[in-house]
């Protein structure tokens, strides 16, 4: 089987924790890596990281989630921020 890294971003309370969670569950050998202290040298070198590991055979599919404003506020209306 390939191996393959999804990617997810999104604004705070866009879901990228639960996306991640359906994720783990329902794919075999799946496993969450959460990179928010490495961030800015992820961010410093992406292309060079992500360069390598598509050369090593690794498919890597990146997503992007989108929340309407009003359901963000909604979503995080009580935490401190």
């Amino acid at each position: 089987m390939k191996r393959t890294i999804i990617w997810i971003n999104g604004a705070f309370g866009s879901g990228k924790t639960s996306v991640a969670d359906l994720l783990v569950r329902n794919l075999q050998d799946s496993m969450v890596f959460d990179p928010e202290e490495i961030g800015p040298l992820v961010r410093k070198y992406r292309q060079e990281i992500f360069g390598v590991l598509v050369d090593s055979g690794l498919t890597l599919c990146h997503y992007v989630l989108h929340v309407e404003e009003a359901e963000l506020r909604r979503r995080i209306h009580g935490h401190e921020i």
